[in-house]
Formats: structure tokens, C-alpha cells, sequence
């Protein structure tokens, strides 16, 4: 059934150049010539789109005399609903041995996709056109179209990428990954063969600063990279301390030099762990960005045990952070997020009010939804009595310095200027 299908409709490529017309003889003279038949060869069998194909006839004849099979053989192809004519070649080396002829066809017209190529011997006065169906089957590939870098969170030493498939070029067998070190400039290759749409890169330096660029693969090649997308992983620290002992972190500095972060936990009832990272963490709502300072996150493991952060920017995120402070009062003072309800300043809700601007009003902080925190400005620890989360403020020649006191939390709290 598919062979007739496939046969009738490379018969119709070469009919519509005229061949099978030309090839049409009276009976008696079609008693009158030998029978031929025709096989097929074609390399490679798999290629790219564009890429020389050869195509060999072998047209077997039968005895007549001395004559040998002369004149032409001709090519056609179909990809699905598709006729492609491929032209013609001379019938040559025959054989009256081997009862053999050849005729060879090298074409880059081959479309993309599953093509069935199929040929006829055309005949001579001395022999028939061949008879039956011949075929053969040669898939062509192009290479995939771009993928789509979706994403690239960081951690602790390690970016995570995940990347959609490519919408166009031909079917995807893995992909590679590039990491550089100078945004617009593809770097050397990171890793390749990966089969799933997600890599972790567990070889970025915290504090370091990456590009990154996918592209995706199959036997013909490479496609040309996705869109770039840039990681940074906060630099860190993780501190472990003994049941009844005080645990102080090291002081943990941005990249930039802008900020700085040093944590002390208050003695524990069980053994606890104080981790903190500067950079690398989504924006809260209540960040400034004039400030030019990067988010900090601290947390505790103990249950029972407050913190105190040292958080600590410099240059223009200091100088913004002293005239922030002086024109909206000192009980006005930085971003804190934390998953669990506490009092802060948050703009009053007026029309026109902005956590930029203001006016500010002391009450809940406000959900963040798009980090899952509650966000708002502290209060000064000496106005309220020692409540918790406060702040006090210690400001410095070149520098500004906010102590967050805060009770443990189950999950990261987080702080900006």
C-alpha cells in the first residue's frame, strides 16, 4: 500500500518534466526490446539540509545480443504530500558479465525531513524502460533552532539554568552549556551532552559574577545560541556553634564593596548553625534603589536563640542611607523581610504615598508576595522599648551601619538599605 502510494507520486515528479511521456513506445515495439529492472543507493543515508547526497542506479538487463542499455536514468523524491524532480544521469559502465549498468546522481535538492527517492531507466531501441518499484530512504536534518534560557538562580556556589525547547529547526538529541566571564561574549563550553531542559553550574565562585548562553544539538550540528543570561552568587558564609555558645559569623562583603554583613546568634538551649549571604537574593519592595546596596539574608538554626546583624554599606549606599535617614527621622530605617508578622513602617496608604517617599505609617508590615516575606522599615530599638526586630542606627566617616536586632526565625529574614 505505501510502496503504490510512494510510486505513484515520484512517477508524478517525473512526469511533470515529461519523462514517462517521452518513454511511452507502441506495443510491437515494446515486444520487440529486453527488460530492464533498477535498484538504488543512496549516501549517506542520513545528512543535513544542503548537504551532496549521492544517488546510484543499477539498472540489470537482460540479454540481447551485443546491445548494451544507453540514455539516461531519472531521479525523483517525495517528502510527505511533496513531488521533487532531481534530474537525470547517463547510463554508464555496462556489462555484458554482469548484465549490469550504473548511472550516478549527486543532488543538495533534498528537503528537510523523510524524502523516499525513487528512479526509472528511461530505455533505448534495444531495451524497455525498467519495471517495478525502487526506492530508497534518506532523512534530512536540519539543526535545531535557538533554545530559550528561561532562568538563573543562584545559591550557595552553584547557578542554577533551565532553558525552554527550540519552537523551530529540526528535532533536539542534547544540549550544551556556556559560561563567560564578559557579558555578550560566548564563553568556552561548560558542559555538553545534557539531556533535560536544567544544568546546575556547581563550579561558580560565590562573589563572582557569570554569563550564560544554551544551544541545542542533533547529528547535523549545533543551533545558534539562546538568549544570554547573566548569575551571581551571593557571597556567604555558614558558621557552626555548640549548645550554650554564642555563634558569630565572619563578615561577609559584596562583590562591589557596597555592602557589608556580619551576624551574632545569642547562646542556644541545642547545638545551632548561623548562615548569611550577601547578593544573589530577589529585591524586596521596600528597597531602595537609589541606595545601591545589595539584599542580605541571615538566619539561624536554633529555635530559641536572637540575632544581632551588623549591616553595613559604604560609599554612595552610605552617603544615600545618612540623607535617606535625616530627612524622614531617625525612627525611619532600612528594609527588613521576614515570613513572620511583625511592626514596621510602610507607606500610610494615601494616595500618592510610597515606600520611596512616604508618608509612613507604624503598624504590620505589609506581604510581599512576589518574595513571601513581610516587608517594612524598623523602628529604633531605643523608641520601642527593645521590641523586636529594631534597629540601631551607628553611623561612621565613609560608612553606614544598621544593627538589626531580631528573634529566631523558622526562615531567612532579609535586609536591605
Amino acid at each position: 500500500m505505501h510502496t503504490y502510494r510512494w510510486t505513484r507520486r515520484i512517477a508524478s515528479a517525473l512526469l511533470s518534466v515529461g519523462v514517462l511521456a517521452a518513454m511511452a513506445t507502441p506495443a510491437a515495439a515494446e515486444q520487440r526490446r529486453a527488460e530492464t529492472r533498477i535498484s538504488l543507493t543512496a549516501s549517506p543515508s542520513a545528512s543535513a539540509v544542503g548537504q551532496a547526497v549521492t544517488l546510484t542506479a543499477t539498472v540489470s538487463f537482460a540479454k540481447s545480443g551485443t546491445h548494451v542499455p544507453t540514455g539516461l536514468v531519472y531521479f525523483g523524491a517525495v517528502n510527505r504530500n511533496r513531488a521533487v524532480y532531481l534530474g537525470n544521469a547517463a547510463v554508464t559502465g555496462c556489462s555484458l558479465v554482469t548484465h549490469k549498468c550504473h548511472a550516478t546522481r549527486v543532488t543538495t535538492a533534498l528537503p528537510a525531513g523523510r524524502d523516499v527517492i525513487g528512479v526509472v531507466y528511461g530505455g533505448n531501441n534495444y531495451f524497455a524502460p525498467s519495471v517495478g518499484a525502487t526506492y530508497a530512504t534518506v532523512t534530512m536534518q536540519q539543526p535545531p533552532g535557538p533554545p530559550g534560557l528561561t532562568s538563573a538562580t543562584t545559591g550557595d556556589g552553584q547557578v542554577a539554568l533551565q532553558w525552554s525547547a527550540p519552537t523551530t529547526g529540526g528535532p533536539v538529541t542534547s544540549y550544551n552549556v556556556y559560561r563567560s566571564g564578559t557579558q555578550g561574549v560566548q564563553g568556552p563550553l561548560l558542559v555538553s551532552g545534557v539531556t533535560g531542559n536544567t544544568y546546575t553550574d556547581i563550579s561558580a565562585a560565590n562573589d563572582s559574577t557569570y554569563y550564560y548562553v544554551v544551544t541545542a544539538v542533533n547529528g547535523v550540528g549545533p543551533s545558534s545560541p539562546s538568549n544570554e543570561l547573566s548569575a551571581h552568587p551571593p557571597s556567604s558564609s555558614a558558621t557552626a556553634c555548640s549548645a550554650a555558645t554564642p555563634c558569630v559569623s565572619p563578615l561577609v562583603t559584596s562583590s562591589d564593596g557596597s555592602t557589608s554583613l556580619q551576624v551574632t546568634s545569642d547562646p542556644s538551649t541545642g547545638p545551632q548553625t548561623l548562615t548569611l549571604q550577601v547578593g544573589g537574593v530577589p529585591a524586596m519592595q521596600c528597597s531602595l534603589p537609589e541606595s545601591g546596596s545589595v539584599v542580605s539574608e541571615y538566619h539561624t538554626s536554633a529555635s530559641d536563640a536572637g540575632k544581632v546583624a551588623d549591616y553595613t554599606v559604604f560609599g554612595d549606599a552610605a552617603a544615600f542611607a545618612d540623607a535617606f535617614y535625616a530627612e524622614n527621622g531617625a525612627d525611619v530605617q532600612g528594609c527588613y523581610g521576614s515570613p513572620e508578622v511583625f511592626n514596621g513602617w510602610s507607606p500610610d496608604g494615601s494616595e500618592g504615598s510610597s515606600w520611596q517617599y512616604g508618608p509612613y505609617a507604624y503598624g504590620p508590615a505589609p506581604l510581599d508576595e512576589s518574595t513571601g516575606l513581610y516587608e517594612a522599615f524598623l523602628g529604633s530599638c531605643a523608641n520601642h522599648g527593645g521590641y523586636q526586630p529594631c534597629f540601631v542606627n551607628i553611623s561612621g566617616e565613609g560608612s553606614n551601619t544598621t544593627q538589626v536586632h531580631s528573634p529566631a526565625s523558622a526562615s531567612d529574614p532579609r535586609f536591605s538599605h
